[in-house]
């Protein structure tokens, strides 16, 4: 005597009435419908989005993989953009006081000279954590180790 009902380990594990049809992107959680997929998200606190820093084997490598990483990338760029264009707005509404004026004229100075004398100068942008806990002074009357020494 064989029975026709399905084994109950095949089920959806959230309603178990039908099989499974759709899979969460983020915990692989097999589900049969759009409410049972949301009753997973409440339940397992689960947020539904793949991660993209997810390992995946390469044998499990398929064109919509590439495509998801792809898209993650392309929504980086545009996300630092829209955060170096705000940060350009912030920096356009502050008045600069003449201690900051003097401080911003030095540098260019440093940075001229620096030029002239054939080295590469790049900033970290002011809002990055690091140039915050940066102590280096822009120095524009500096001296080589020359001419230090003649003193």
């Amino acid at each position: 005597m064989s029975s026709a009902l399905p084994v109950l380990t095949t089920l959806c594990p959230i309603c178990y009435n039908s099989l499974p049809k759709y899979r969460c992107p983020r915990c692989s959680m097999r589900t049969c419908s759009l409410e049972c997929s949301q009753a997973h998200t409440l339940r397992a606190s689960c947020s539904g989005v793949r991660d993209p820093a997810k390992f995946i084997p390469k044998r499990e490598f398929k064109p919509a993989t590439i495509d998801m990483d792809f898209n993650f990338l392309k929504k980086v760029e545009k996300t630092r953009e829209e955060g170096h264009s705000a940060i350009k707005k912030v920096e356009k509404g502050t008045s600069k006081t003449k201690k900051r004026k003097r401080s911003e004229a030095k540098k260019k100075r440093a940075m001229n000279k620096a030029e002239e004398r054939g080295v590469s100068v790049r900033e970290l942008p002011a809002w990055m954590q690091r140039t915050k806990e940066n102590k280096v002074k822009w120095d524009s009357q500096y001296r080589s180790p020359m001419s230090a020494a003649n003193f």
